[in-house]
């Protein structure tokens, strides 16, 4: 880079002698490149924080931004070719390849099944966004240019030049950017095109500045662009940032709500734009400036022009605009327009994990489109996967053939959904189960003692434990049936909750879990029904509801609804497990060390709400404990700071059951009226809660700190829970609500006496008001639901070749029947379209264990078994190995098939186990 840069600038529609400066133009553009890079730097770093960073390439912009910034840093100071500088060189054009494979990666996540739409493009990864590496590249290459005397074509030097058409490049970009983020709100206020009209305006300016003359017209529209720029910069990031406040301020929502540094970059490109037009005097250049009317260049661009292409782009806005983000018939909006229908071919945003209910299972939805992707046993027998028919889950699964599934919880690392695990339990028996998402299969169930009826479950920020209790308070008695009378309630009956150690550091895709019980504690014998772990704020604590604080054990409806309000529990469980740790259990009962918090102070405490609280909800930043009574028309906020202060303070309103009761009129902030029978509350980010409304059928939005209702919509009918995306974590994804009713109403053709049940989805991105876009039955009955975004969850393709994985075989050569007398063990390897051993001679009586592995590598080809008359059928997905127990009793020539479609030749796919009669 050679430096012979002028020291003398001209802004000629401004100043009539030159502008003097200190340092040359093209350091001033080294140091504001360094810092753009460094800006870029915090963008990036921010947005793949929010994937963990994963896949691992997420890591590339982030590490080079810093080199890049240093780079420009050290060329600054030596500015003289070498190795530095080719170095530089290097570095810019790395850059410019980065910011292409940026845009392809983002293009193709937003693509997906080889399929592409507008509404996946506006959804998706921002796509534009990698073009700023493109930009600061070309921008970083041109300033290596020697800085040649004006072109009298132009009145511009020839750097100024390419400088310009780089930043009208980089204004383009931006326009770009601000139209797909915009759009995912469908521009629902007016003034979000404001940006995108500005962009693209600005983009046309700049560039025909660079092919135009250099007069006081031209002049003049470049330094109004500019500032227009700065304005709606400036605009833009006040309206964002009072967005991401409205409900209390967060960093996370200043991130990943509206977010609030962006608009910034319009002011950056002003700053910019003015720099780049500083155009430079040659002590050389002899020439006269050029005057009014001298009009060198190809193009005058003036007055006439700025306006045509204004008008233009407002034209072409609007009707993109109108075109594609205005549903066809607003008039029927379950249809949802483009919103909430996923075409065939493309993939949905997000996932939805419902719980199955009396059916045992989990049901993963897609979101938009609200299709079931899958349903996975998880307390119940599935022949269709075999689930329930192995050694190792027929295990699990024990002496149950059902499970009633309630409250699917998701795996989070520091507050955020992170894909890995769902987590669900059973009311009916007592049991948590554990789902791998990697591969959708359910890897363990844990058995709780001493609980009956453990409805609520919840985990903390980082998913080190869960937390469930009793919804039945019943005598908990050690190694004995939990029997007594019921006269001898408050004596001898008690609540439960029970503590998990999740363990799942180092599980591997789809081996089992390592759920382990760590404590229980005694609780007031009351009916506990959900649970919530604080976060930010409220960290270490966790609340449970409770109804019957009557203690009422006959004709419940009416005798547990004699007070005004519930005793409720909260408890420290960082305080718990110091005792647990230390070894300061009070007892073991069937096997399980327990607490009484009444033998020590300081762990357990209890608080009045408004009467059979239903749901407890925390908000994210975790300040605000929200309590939904079904018996009374409001959502309680309980503020955590006054909490801490009346436990510090003791300033407590009584003692029950040996617990310190809270004086609530002193931690209490708010009461939201928000309609009659509320029972679940989830947050997005942007500040909102949603509370579901059973007795009115329908969900109200309110506003976090100002507890204001926004929006009331109706739902058919009587919901239940409800779902937003991420809306139980420190970091909600928003933009989604499912509303899960507990009826439905002539929504779906009649199947009978037994109504199917509907589940409802809202679209939250449309400014104040709700929208439903779409709906579909399900069956009975559904209780919550978790939705995460589809870019945190990585399911396996297939699973791995592993030569070292005990019972596998990964060729045909391998397979092999070994028998030990009566014992059998088969090693079979399963193709399309055969079976190898295909023929298996056995006696009756033989046990037989088949240890079965598909060695396809090729995804989606599962393979499955099934054993005529044995009750068998078991599915090996690619890469898996299966094991299977049976003894030979019937004897005949007994055929086996292939159960999983796979290839022409599928029926042709089977085989005999010739097993000869006992003699």
């Amino acid at each position: 880079m050679k430096s012979n840069i002028a020291s003398a600038f001209s802004y000629k529609w401004i100043t009539k002698e030159p502008i003097k400066l200190s340092i040359e133009k093209t350091r001033l553009i080294l140091l504001f490149l360094a810092l753009n890079y460094l800006i870029v730097f915090l963008d990036v770093t921010i947005a793949h924080a929010a994937d963990a960073f994963s896949p691992v390439y997420e890591w590339i912009p982030v590490v080079f931004c810093p080199l890049a910034a240093l780079a420009a840093l050290l060329v600054l100071f030596k500015p003289k070719p070498g190795t530095l500088n080719t170095l530089y060189m290097g570095l810019n054009l790395l850059g410019i390849c980065i910011g292409v494979l940026g845009f392809i990666f983002h293009l193709t996540g937003v693509i997906g099944g080889n399929s592409f739409s507008l509404t996946k493009l506006v959804g998706g990864n921002p796509v534009f966004a990698p073009l700023a590496f493109i930009a600061l590249g070309i921008i970083g290459a041109i300033t290596g240019m020697d800085d040649r005397p004006r072109l009298k074509k132009y009145g511009l030097t020839q750097k100024t030049r390419w400088l310009l058409m780089a930043t009208a490049f980089w204004f383009f970009a931006t326009a770009l950017v601000a139209f797909f983020d915009h759009a995912s709100t469908r521009f629902g206020n007016f003034y979000t095109w404001f940006p995108v009209y500005i962009g693209f305006f600005a983009a046309s300016v700049v560039f025909l500045q660079a092919f135009s003359s250099l007069d006081k017209m031209t002049s003049r529209l470049f330094t109004i662009t500019m500032a227009l720029s700065m304005l709606i910069g400036l605009l833009g990031f006040i309206l964002h940032l009072s967005s991401d406040v409205s409900g209390g301020f967060s960093w996370r929502r200043v991130f990943y709500g509206a977010p609030g540094l962006a608009p910034l970059l319009f002011c950056d490109l002003a700053i910019w734009g003015g720099l780049v037009y500083l155009d430079p005097i040659f002590s050389a250049d002899k020439e006269e400036p050029l005057r009014d009317g001298q009009y060198g260049g190809l193009i005058h661009f003036g007055r006439k022009t700025g306006i045509v292409i204004l008008v233009v782009g407002l034209i072409l806005g609007l009707l993109g605009g109108k075109y594609f983000f205005t549903p066809t018939n607003p008039n029927q909006p379950t249809t949802g327009g483009s919103v909430g229908w996923v075409p065939p071919g493309q993939l949905d945003s997000d996932y939805m994990f419902a719980s199955g209910g009396q059916a045992g299972t989990l049901v993963a939805w897609g979101i938009p489109s609200m299709r079931t992707i899958k349903t996975i046993p998880v307390f119940t027998p599935d022949p269709k996967t075999g689930f329930g028919y192995t050694p190792e889950t027929k295990q699990m699964l024990g002496d149950k053939t059902w499970g009633d599934v309630h409250h699917p919880t998701m795996s989070q690392t520091q507050g955020t959904y992170d894909g890995k695990f769902v987590w669900v339990n059973d009311k009916a028996n007592n049991r948590i189960g554990q789902v791998d998402l990697r591969t959708f299969t359910t890897t363990q169930i844990l058995d709780i003692p001493n609980l009956v009826g453990a409805h609520p479950l919840s985990t903390d920020p980082d998913s080190n434990y869960l937390f469930t209790a009793s919804e039945f308070s019943v005598p908990v008695v050690n190694g004995k049936p939990n029997y007594a009378p019921l006269s001898q309630w408050k004596d001898n009956f008690y609540g439960i909750a029970a503590v998990v150690n999740t363990n799942r550091d180092g599980v591997q895709a789809g081996q089992p879990g390592k759920m382990s019980l760590n404590y229980e504690m005694l609780m007031p014998p009351y009916d506990y029904d959900l649970a919530a772990v604080g976060k930010g704020s409220s960290a270490g604590y966790t609340f449970f509801t409770a109804y019957n604080s009557e203690e009422a054990s006959t004709d419940t409806e009416k005798n547990s609804t004699a007070f005004d309000r519930d005793l409720t529990l909260f408890m420290d469980y960082k305080a718990a497990q110091k005792l647990i740790d230390a070894g300061q259990n009070d007892g073991i009962i069937n096997g399980v060390k327990v607490l009484d918090p009444r033998k020590h102070p300081g762990i357990a405490w209890l608080l009045p709400i408004p009467k059979n609280p239903h749901g407890v909800d925390i908000s994210p930043d975790g300040k605000w404990i929200c309590y939904s009574g079904k018996l009374d028309p409001v959502v309680t906020i309980i503020n955590i700071d006054k909490l801490k202060k009346a436990i510090a303070n003791k300033d407590y309103q009584t003692t029950t059951w040996g617990l310190p009761v809270i004086k609530y009129q002193d931690v209490q902030e708010a009461q939201v009226q928000v309609g009659i029978g509320p029972l679940h509350t989830q947050f997005d980010d942007q500040g909102y809660a949603y509370t579901s409304l059973f007795v009115e059928s329908a969900i109200a939005k309110w506003q976090l700190g100002t507890w204001k209702v926004i929006d009331k919509e109706p739902v058919n009918y009587n919901v239940g829970h409800l779902a937003v995306a991420g809306g139980d974590s420190m970091h909600p994804f928003g933009h989604w609500l499912v509303s899960l009713n507990k009826m439905s109403l002539n929504r779906f053709l009649p199947v009978g006496p037994g109504y199917p049940v509907s589940e409802q989805l809202f679209d939250l991105s449309g400014g104040p008001k709700m929208t439903l876009v779409n709906e579909a039955p399900s069956d009975r009955e559904p209780h919550f639901a978790s939705i995460i975004p589809a870019k945190l969850i990585h399911p396996l393709n297939v699973y791995a070749k592993d030569p070292n994985r005990p019972n596998s075989i990964w060729s045909e050569d391998q397979a092999k029947v070994v028998r030990n007398g009566k014992n059998v063990t088969i090693y079979m390897a399963v193709v399309r379209s055969h079976y190898a051993p295909d023929n298996i001679e056995l006696n009756q009586g033989d046990h037989v264990t088949l240890y079965l592995t598909n060695i396809e590598q090729q995804p989606n080809m599962t393979h499955g078994i099934t054993i005529e008359d044995y009750n068998i059928n078991v599915a090996a997905d690619p890469g898996e190995t299966v094991h299977i127990d049976f003894t030979a009793d019937k004897a005949g020539n007994i055929p086996f098939y292939c159960s999983d479609f796979c290839s022409a030749l599928h029926e042709e796919m089977m085989g005999y186990f010739l097993i000869k009669p006992s003699t």
